[in-house]
């Protein structure tokens, strides 16, 4: 897929189909959106996003396919705490560890703006098929305690909370 467009930059991206087949999620690669006026588009190509298989996306209504989707949207600047998780591409049974090299590191979860937090509570939605989630744990650099910890691995989710000491 061709980067998404944001006035005066571009961005690496992924778009996730959602589980009804009706939409997308978009997902930034490299960390949050930037605050920005944007521009998603989608090519609506036999060759880029298509509804069927050979059949192009009618991006822009007219009823002939092969338009493009466009779809603006404003990132507004916030100083409100983000969570993000590390990004990485791993082989089938390759144990996942972040940074790469570190052993028993795994994937690292980490929270910008967060002065002031004392608890945090997320759920990772991620798919069975492609990876499995054994564990949850702190840093041993956070003073405080999970909370609550449940890995469905059937269903591919984990819910966490923690809180600080």
């Amino acid at each position: 897929m061709a980067p998404a467009q944001a006035v005066g930059s571009s961005w690496r991206s992924s778009l996730a189909l959602d589980p009804d087949n009706r939409g997308f999620t978009f997902v930034r690669t490299g960390g949050t959106l930037l605050p920005d006026a944007c521009t998603l588009t989608l090519a609506g190509r036999t060759d880029a996003l298509a509804y069927l298989p050979g059949r192009a996306l009618d991006g822009n209504g007219d009823g002939i396919v092969g338009g493009d989707y466009g779809f603006t949207f404003r990132v507004a600047a916030t100083a409100e705490p983000t969570l993000a998780i590390g990004e990485f591409a791993h082989g089938p049974r390759q144990l996942i560890n972040l940074p790469a090299g570190s052993q028993n590191a795994g994937i690292p979860v980490h929270i910008s703006n967060g002065a002031g937090v004392s608890s945090v509570e997320f759920s990772l939605k991620y798919n069975p098929a492609l990876l499995t989630v054994q564990d949850v744990k702190l840093a041993s650099s956070i003073a405080g305690s999970l909370v609550l910890k449940s890995i469905d691995g059937g269903a591919g989710l984990a819910q966490v909370r923690a809180a600080s000491s």
